[in-house]
């Protein structure tokens, strides 16, 4: 069980028509921080109010500015992680539920906070389906009267504050959800980043499957993507073939090559040939197929 630090979150003064506030925390083995912004200039607010719905039904009627918000956040994020030397955070659908979900009880509340958010980050987390070592949240809003504005401007401030900046650039997450709100006068913005086993897939294609006589040689390759911690990496791949209408297959494959030769094929068949990877967590790939036609 995780030892879970205290959140510090400091008040901030605001101004009567506007301001940028922003917090970061992290649950897990690295410690807690939280900070505030400076207030911002007095700009004319959004025109509407629009939280939408959470988790499956967000998926199916995302509206696009949320999208396009979403989209755009983390790439400013990614851009910083590259600029620092740092692999960019996968995005997690089940960590943007989680952060979607924690900034629209702020969209309604009128509220600011992790507390206001809901529980420990953590917590939400793991009920996600999400096995966290730890987790993270930054959490900013702002009241320029464009989303984009808005973003580039909690963006600014994350960057400038020693906690949010901790969220952005850590070293010890791999993957991230955003979510994004409006209630009425101000963007809100929920980063939540973790710590987790690699849950990402491997890839696998086919590059070439020729035939030779009796004998076809399937060339393929196999990757993990790069984590920032705990890629797994390729543990085995499994190719499989099967002459016109038969059943498959398992050809042997030797490890550490990404050659496999398959013996004894019927000449007047064509083969079909899939293949897949598995990486040392348990992830498998897509197969790849290809087809090898009958000689002529």
């Amino acid at each position: 069980m995780q030892t879970r630090p205290g959140r510090a979150a400091t008040a901030a003064a605001i101004t009567t028509l506007a301001a940028l506030l922003a917090l970061g925390a992290v649950a897990g083995p690295v410690a807690a921080t939280g900070e505030t912004g400076t207030p911002a200039t007095p700009l004319t607010p959004p025109a509407s109010r629009d939280t939408g719905p959470t988790g499956a039904a967000a998926a199916a009627v995302e509206a696009p500015w949320r999208s396009a918000a979403r989209a755009s956040l983390l790439a400013s994020v990614q851009d910083e992680r590259s600029a620092a030397g740092l692999v960019a955070y996968l995005r997690d659908p089940a960590l943007d539920e989680v952060a979607q979900a924690r900034v629209e009880r702020l969209a309604a509340d009128g509220a600011f906070g992790h507390t206001a958010a809901g529980p420990s980050i953590l917590d939400p987390v793991q009920a996600s389906g999400v096995r966290p070592y730890a987790a993270g949240e930054a959490q900013g809003w702002a009241s320029d009267p464009s989303t984009d504005a808005a973003l580039a401007r909690i963006r600014r401030l994350w960057l400038a504050s020693p906690g949010h900046r901790a969220i952005v650039l850590a070293d010890w997450a791999s993957y991230a959800g955003v979510g994004v709100a409006t209630d009425g006068s101000r963007t809100l913005v929920v980063l939540v980043i973790a710590d987790t086993p690699d849950r990402s897939a491997p890839s696998i294609a086919i590059d070439a499957a020729t035939r030779a006589g009796s004998t076809v040689t399937v060339l393929w390759t196999a990757a993990d993507p790069r984590l920032q911690v705990r890629t797994a990496g390729v543990g085995s791949v499994v190719v499989e073939w099967r002459p016109d209408g038969g059943g498959w297959r398992t050809a042997r494959t030797k490890a550490g090559v990404k050659v496999t030769t398959i013996a004894n094929v019927p000449a007047e068949h064509a083969v079909d040939v899939r293949v897949r990877a598995r990486d040392r967590a348990g992830n498998l790939s897509p197969w790849a197929t290809a087809r090898v036609a009958v000689l002529p």
